[in-house]
């Protein structure tokens, strides 16, 4: 039952837009209440005076059918169907009031008929609705200062106008009242809608910006946000000779690979409270102290590194061979921020940045690759491995070392990452 009642609403409505459907599916609402408020009236003519009010029970009854052919009229048009529903309504108001005058109270059905217009034609027709609550207000006019008593070819009594006078006054305000409602869902629906949205939005916006960065776009769009940080780590990873293991994959498993290993890596650098700045086909970038100040950025840094080279052990099976990694880091002043209005993106520039990735270029597979200014920073709780001196190509001969674990000590525990 209720599978029909909801095709019987949206019939003649699933060609259009949403926001079109929604207002049409309130138009066969109000059809379908009008024609159901009818009935009561055919079943007081047929049994209260049958002959007497045999012109009206013929002329109004096909009312109920005529209101209900409203949704077949939607295939002509978006407002075919509100046009056809509010003619209707208001011949049919015209006819009532001139059969039975004012004394029946039926002349009160020409006001839902202007009030539903907006909900009918929408707010982007407001001079059809307009036309339409005028038309329906001069209508209402016009039959309570003309149609003063029945017309003179009925023979009704004062009993018979006092109980249409009884139907009409409360099926006029349910009509009204079922207009108020649409109206009120329509309106919830709309802002449920709207939340989510937001809330989706600012997820999406959450997940692409820092926290910092992203309250601050809301709170000075257009701004150029730029900012220079003097202490801050950066580290660069890359899987090594990734391309002629992806040739062996198909498309799907080489998403699901990148997904898997990178969902990780992300989850590491939430763990150690870093920011992930960007992604590069295989290339994995994030940062420490940065858009926040953290005075131990280049010990979280070393310890996301140390990590992840534990994690990609995990995913070696996926692609059916071995994946290594190079991770290379540095220390050192960046300059971070936004630039652009069109797919924003959080970026970190300088020779700091420069310098890291090259330390992970020449870095040798699954090792991690360091600079000095890195291991002055973090000298009393990582262990290192002397390189020496690495010939880089822009950078000419710098020194360099592998990161190899960390100073185990009765006051450390080496599985135990900082809390984010």
């Amino acid at each position: 039952m209720l599978d029909l009642w909801n095709r019987w609403i949206n019939l003649g409505t699933q060609s259009y837009d949403g926001n079109t459907r929604k207002r049409l599916v309130t138009t066969n609402l109000l059809a379908t209440l009008v024609a159901v408020l009818t009935m009561p009236y055919t079943i007081l003519y047929a049994f209260y005076d049958f002959h007497a009010l045999f012109i009206p029970l013929v002329t109004l009854s096909p009312q109920i059918f005529l209101f209900l052919l409203t949704p077949f009229f939607h295939r002509f048009g978006p407002y075919a169907g509100p046009w056809y529903l509010v003619t209707v309504w208001l011949c049919f108001a015209s006819l009532y009031t001139y059969y039975f005058g004012v004394e029946s109270g039926l002349q009160y059905f020409f006001l839902p008929g202007a009030t539903g217009s907006i909900l009918v034609f929408g707010v982007s027709r407001i001079f059809s609705s307009l036309f339409a609550m005028i038309a329906g207000f001069i209508g209402f006019l016009i039959a309570t200062h003309v149609f003063l008593e029945p017309a003179p070819f009925l023979q009704v009594d004062e009993q018979f106008l006092t109980i249409m006078y009884v139907i009409s006054l409360p099926s006029s305000f349910i009509v009204v009242f079922g207009i108020v409602f649409f109206a009120g869902i329509q309106a919830k629906i709309a802002d449920e809608r709207f939340q989510e949205e937001y809330r989706r939005s600012e997820k999406l916006l959450y997940n692409v910006l820092p926290e910092a960065i992203a309250n601050q776009l809301k709170q000075q769009p257009g701004k150029t946000i730029a900012r220079a940080h003097e202490g801050a780590s950066i580290l660069f990873a890359d899987i090594v000779e990734f391309t002629p293991k992806a040739s062996r994959l198909s498309a799907a498993q080489i998403v699901e690979l990148l997904n898997a290993l990178f969902s990780e890596f992300d989850d590491l650098t939430r763990k150690h409270g870093l920011e992930k700045v960007k992604t590069i086909g295989d290339a994995f970038m994030a940062a420490g102290g940065l858009p926040l100040e953290q005075p131990d950025h280049a010990e979280r840094v070393g310890r996301l590194a140390l990590d992840m080279i534990q994690s990609v052990e995990r995913f070696s099976g996926m692609a059916g061979e071995r994946i290594l990694l190079r991770i290379g880091i540095n220390s050192g002043p960046v300059v971070a921020g936004v630039i652009g209005n069109q797919k924003l993106v959080y970026d970190v520039w300088g020779d700091t940045v420069n310098t890291a990735g090259r330390m992970e270029t020449y870095c040798t597979p699954q090792r991690i690759q360091v600079t000095t200014a890195f291991r002055d920073l973090t000298s009393d709780v990582f262990t290192f491995e002397r390189r020496g001196r690495v010939q880089i190509k822009g950078l000419g001969q710098v020194e360099a070392w592998y990161l190899t674990g960390l100073i185990a000590d009765e006051n450390r525990q080496p599985e135990t990452a900082l809390s984010a």
